[in-house]
Parts: structure tokens; sequence; C-alpha cells
């Protein structure tokens, strides 16, 4: 019969636990203050016909009309499109953002004259990217290395429309999601710092190479920093300003109302969060204390 070894934090763990408990907490009590009621309000729109009038906001109760009207009303099929295209491209944008972002990490690591000044740089597109700056650059076309047209007259027939065009995008983009980079360059840098280098040492008197090193500690190590970057990045890209679903469920709200705008934003959200699932179930660990 196998046993299951129990495993016990030490004191250490759990000192660690309570200091971040306590580095999150202003984000948990602003929650809860301040975004908890929202949340749910939100969805109890989402269930009503909800527009303001000369009496104020008045609620005409719909069950989930709005959301089947949504799903499959062919009226609707530009938002049903847009959030797809979104899924489609994400799924080649994400895994690019992440493992470029982990690279560079692992570049600006090294003992390199400088590298403060590599950190530097590749993060100061974070700070100028949700600005009128970055917007203006974006207007201006000045983020596309190459045209979807040309590389799509190159490759056409080559593979499925859908795939070639989700490629297409994300190598037209390179340079938007090359500034993307710079917090999961940031977080990927932290873990590297916090390696326990006597590991690397004893596989090292072991006989191991630095590439064995690499695929049995480094990148282990690394795991939970893939998920929290998944987690950032989606969330990120789903909700920045010149998202197009975001704009469609702003005009929703002065053209149907603050319900079908609930309503859309909701089945936008399950979406994000099946996406974040999925992408952090791929990049999850497998090697687990137990």
């Amino acid at each position: 019969m196998k046993k299951t070894l129990k495993y016990r934090k030490s004191r250490l763990t759990k000192n660690d636990s309570y200091f971040g408990f306590l580095f999150t907490s202003p984000w948990i009590i602003g929650f809860f203050a301040l975004g908890l009621y929202p949340f749910f309000y939100s969805f109890y729109l989402s269930l009503h016909r909800a527009r303001y009038t000369g009496r104020g906001l008045t609620l005409d109760p719909l069950g989930f009309e709005n959301y089947r009207t949504i799903l499959f009303n062919p009226d609707n099929r530009d938002y049903i499109n847009a959030v797809l295209t979104f899924v489609v491209e994400s799924a080649f944008v994400i895994p690019l953002v992440v493992i470029m972002g982990f690279l560079l990490a692992l570049l600006v690591n090294q003992k390199l004259k400088g590298r403060l000044i590599y950190r530097v740089v590749y993060f100061f597109p974070v700070i100028i990217s949700s600005g009128e700056i970055f917007r203006q650059i974006r207007q201006e076309g000045a983020t596309n290395l190459i045209s979807i047209d040309i590389l799509n007259n190159i490759f056409l027939g080559m593979a499925p429309a859908w795939m070639l065009r989700s490629i297409f995008f994300a190598f037209s983009q390179l340079v938007t999601i090359l500034w993307y980079t710079g917090v999961p360059m940031l977080i990927f840098l932290a873990g590297l710092q916090k390696r326990d280098m006597s590991l690397y040492e004893a596989a090292k008197i072991d006989g191991a190479s630095e590439w064995d090193s690499f695929w049995k500690i480094t990148l282990p190590l690394l795991m939970p920093m893939f998920s929290i970057n998944i987690i950032y990045i989606t969330i990120y890209l789903g909700t920045v300003e010149h998202n197009a679903i975001i704009r469609m469920i702003d005009v929703a709200i002065g053209r149907e109302g603050y319900g079908y705008a609930s309503a859309m934003a909701w089945i936008y959200g399950l979406v994000l969060i099946l996406m974040i699932a999925f992408f952090a179930n791929l990049f999850r660990s497998r090697y687990k204390v137990r």
C-alpha cells in the first residue's frame, strides 16, 4: 500500500505566509469594502432591463433573457465573433508574452555590465504603455512590424484561415508584445533571485550539466511564476482600453442599457476565467511536494 508523506510547514514558511497576507490585505480589504457589492450587483442587473429615466434607475425583470439574446440572437454575432477572435489571438499572444518575459529575465539576471540599465530599458515601456503616448503610437501604426495582408498573400493556403490570421496578428504585433513583457520579466527575475543555489551545487557535484540544471531545477522552481504571469497578462489584455470587447460593452450601456451590458461583461468575464484556467493548467508544475 502506497503511503503519502505529510508535509508540515516550517515556522519560516508560516511567517512568509503571514507576510504575504499582510501585503495583500489592502487589496483584500478594498475588494470586500468597495468591490464585492458592485460585483454581485452587476449580475443582478444582468437579469433585468436596466435603464435610467426621469425617475432614476428602472429595473424590469427578464431572467436570463439578456444572456440568451447575446448568445443566440443572429443580430449579436459581432460580439460573439469579437470574443472568439480575442480567444484565438490570445492563444498565441499570451504564451509569447510569458515566454519572452522568461527569456528576458534569464538574460538580465546574468552578470553583465550595465544590467541595471537593461532592466530599466525593458521595463520602461510599461510606464508609458497605458498613456496617451502609446495610444498615439498605436494609431500611427508604429507597433506593426509587417502588414498582415502581406503575410497572408505569402502563406495563403498553408493552414486554415483562422489560424493564419492569429499567427500573423501575433507577429505583426511583436513590438506591442515586447512592451507587455516588462512586468512578467520582473516577476520571473524575482523568482530567479530567490533560488536556493545549493541545489545547483549539489547537482553539479552529481555530474549534472547546466542544461540539466535548467530543466530539472530552474524551470520547476519558476512554474508558480508562470501561473502568476499568465493570470496577469490575461487580465491585462482582456481589460486594456484598446480592447474591442471593452468598447462594445461601453457602447451597449448607452444603447441597450446597463442590464444588457452587464450580461455581456459577465459572459466575457467567464471566458477570461476559462482562459486563465486553461493556460495555468498548461504551465502548472508537475513537481509537487507530498
